[in-house]
């Protein structure tokens, strides 16, 4: 399992059980797709008893709704009120892209651009969530290769388009606000 960019993390109190019946919490995240990943684990945040808890026996189940959130439910149909922590962690997907394409409102983490066979102009690259990491990494620049932003946001406050002009141009984004990528590392990759 390769693991991508965290998306969400928190505290939930995952209700107590009673009998024939599991504990659960819903939690709500509209950023949630399909592909992510969800880990649960006891917290350590809170101050919490092996002997309240029954930690040896209890395991979760993670039922994720596009789009909605996520419920966590405990196994054990008598346990007690226990504190979780959760992370919720996109999927480490690579994309190529070989020919022109709007990517505007999909979660981007790893771009390989191949300019190989056409030009490859990706525009709408948006900012899913503050936080986000971004690696786009160009394989071949034989016909253009650029990235602009979706209107309003920016690398590094002023430039909205980069340009790869050769093989092996790198370039690696963090987003600081809803509107903005920062830029972590750039191998020859032209902004403007």
């Amino acid at each position: 399992m390769t693991l991508g960019t965290i998306k969400n993390s928190g505290t939930a109190t995952l209700a107590a059980g009673s009998p024939g019946v599991k504990g659960s919490i819903a939690v709500a995240y509209t950023s949630l797709l399909a592909t992510d990943r969800v880990i649960v684990t006891i917290s350590g945040v809170t101050t919490q008893t092996s002997t309240d808890v029954y930690t040896r026996d209890l395991t979760f189940e993670v039922v994720k709704v596009a789009g909605t959130g996520f419920t966590i439910y405990s196994n054990l149909k008598q346990n007690k009120s226990v504190t979780l922590d959760y992370v919720v962690v996109a999927d480490f997907d690579t994309e190529t892209k070989t020919a022109d394409e709007d990517i505007e409102g999909d979660y981007v983490s790893f771009l390989i651009l191949d300019g190989t066979s056409a030009a490859v102009g990706i525009t709408k690259l948006g900012i899913s969530e503050i936080g986000q990491r971004v690696q786009i990494f160009c394989s071949d620049s034989t016909n253009a290769v650029t990235v602009t932003c979706v209107a309003g946001t920016t690398f590094n406050g002023t430039h909205t388009i980069a340009t790869f002009d050769a093989a092996s141009d790198f370039i690696e984004l963090f987003a600081v606000s809803a509107t903005e990528f920062v830029v972590i590392s750039n191998t020859s990759v032209v902004l403007s």
